[in-house]
């Protein structure tokens, strides 16, 4: 049994990428399903050598074009991500009024990998978005948007 030969036969013109996942992942899943069944015994294949994908950073003036087009909850969204450096679904899950201490500028935040609790200072474009939100609107959690 020749993986990669039959990857190169079924997607000649294909990347690495696309044969891996295609071809050599979903048969070593079957494999590996059969194998541990007692039907056959393990194999090990070697993938093809895929590329590094290029990270594709927003331009600067593209973010600051949308902070600008936006207000209210969307702008506090791109600022926290933009200038707190957090990923989505962390700004929108662990922004709670409860945590924010708006007389320090910190937020305390969870941390996943750690696990634990960590005081973070918030980025004074960030702290100002917040300082716009009026008190009667202060309900947790900050974003009334729950996933991405």
């Amino acid at each position: 049994m020749d993986l990669q030969r039959d990857a190169h036969t079924l997607y000649p013109s294909a990347q690495n990428e696309t044969k891996n996942r295609q071809v050599i992942t979903s048969a070593l899943a079957n494999i590996n399903f059969a194998a541990k069944n007692e039907m056959c015994s393990y194999i090990k294949v070697r993938k093809f050598q895929e590329n590094v994908p290029q990270t594709r950073k927003a331009w600067i003036e593209d973010i600051h074009a949308l902070i600008d087009a936006t207000d209210s909850y969307e702008q506090l969204l791109i600022k926290a991500l933009r200038f707190q450096g957090w990923r989505i679904t962390e700004t929108l899950r662990g922004m709670h009024w409860s945590q924010i201490d708006m007389a320090k500028m910190t937020v305390d935040f969870w941390i996943n990998k750690a696990p634990a609790w960590k005081a973070i200072h918030l980025h004074p474009d960030v702290y100002e978005a917040l300082s716009r939100v009026a008190l009667a609107e202060r309900n947790d959690p900050v974003l009334p948007w729950r996933d991405r």
